[in-house]
Parts: structure tokens; C-alpha cells; sequence
């Protein structure tokens, strides 16, 4: 079923990858081409410099450059994010402002959840990552308080589509993290 999920995924970020990008160069829906189809090497540069593997472009240098080691743990996570009551509210939440009469690509949920629960018990086996600081480079170090990160977007034809879903590093204090 999770092989099946990633197909699914994977040509969803096809056909959503320049979606309310009127220049077509910046890839919106990006989960595989940023972070499974990626290895260390893209890591590393992305967290040294901020180049980004789905497009080669220089982008903002992010805290901590982070990847899934395989398509199943984000199908996973993705699945269980999205069944989360709190993001089924909240997706009802944005679909009165569809019926409010809100343009269907401004509408968006962000949703974070632990690793633990979103990947399950070996969540560590599927998640990598690179921090550049003032020491250096070096691995991302996760913790028991790592989240998931998933966002979700209205497209054109009122359908919602993954833009991205990828491990956090930091624990989320203001959402409650760690209890």
C-alpha cells in the first residue's frame, strides 16, 4: 500500500511541481525531487549554500537541510499526517473559506507532527540531514522531539495536492513539543 501511496505521490508532484508559478522555474510541489531523491551529497550543499537539488538554484539557506532515506517513510508520515483529526479540521476549515469565495490556490494547511507518530517506532532508520553552523558541517541530529512538516495546497481544480512533507530537526515548543 505505501509503494502504491509513493506512486500516487510521486505523479502528483508531477503535475503540481510549477503550480502558481507564472515563470515556471520554481518547482512548488517538490517532497521527492528535495527530499527522497536526494542523497548526503545534496544534503551538505544545501546547507552550506542553499542550492537546491530540485532545481539547482540558490535558495535561502535552511537550519538544517533534511532528507527521507526512503519513499515509503514519506508516504507514511504524508498518510498519517493528512488522517490527523487536527488536520482533517483544519482542511474543513479552509474549504468554508473555498466556499466563502477564497481563490482555491490560497488556500493551504501546514501541519507538523512527531517523527514517532508520523513515521512510527523506527522512525530514525528513515530520516538524514545535514546542519551547517559556526562549527562546521556536520550531521542533522534528531531528537525524540523531531516533527514531520507537511503542507498541503489547493490547486486550480479544487483539488489539494502535497507541496512538501519532510523531517524537522527542531522540536516545535510552540506547538506543544516537547509534552
Amino acid at each position: 500500500m505505501l509503494d502504491s501511496r509513493a506512486v500516487k505521490m510521486r505523479a502528483d508532484e508531477d503535475r503540481h511541481q510549477f503550480q502558481g508559478h507564472p515563470d515556471r522555474k520554481i518547482r512548488e510541489a517538490h517532497v521527492f525531487r528535495e527530499h527522497v531523491d536526494v542523497g548526503p551529497k545534496d544534503t551538505a550543499l544545501r546547507a552550506r549554500t542553499g542550492t537546491r537539488a530540485r532545481d539547482g538554484e540558490r535558495g535561502q539557506v535552511p537550519a538544517h537541510a533534511t532528507r527521507w532515506t526512503h519513499e515509503r517513510a514519506v508516504a507514511r508520515a504524508a498518510e498519517r499526517v493528512w488522517r490527523d483529526p487536527e488536520t482533517q479540521r483544519r482542511l474543513r476549515a479552509q474549504m468554508q473559506r473555498l466556499h466563502q469565495g477564497d481563490p482555491p490556490s490560497s488556500l493551504r494547511v501546514v501541519r507538523y507532527l512527531p517523527l514517532r507518530e508520523a513515521v512510527g517506532s523506527d522512525w530514525r532508520r528513515y530520516v538524514a540531514g545535514h546542519t551547517a553552523g559556526s562549527g562546521g558541517l556536520r550531521e542533522s541530529r534528531f531528537t525524540e522531539h523531531s516533527v514531520v512538516k507537511a503542507v498541503w495546497k489547493m490547486d486550480d481544480d479544487r483539488k489539494w495536492y502535497l507541496q512538501t512533507c519532510y523531517p524537522q530537526v527542531q522540536a516545535r515548543p510552540d506547538l506543544g513539543w516537547p509534552k
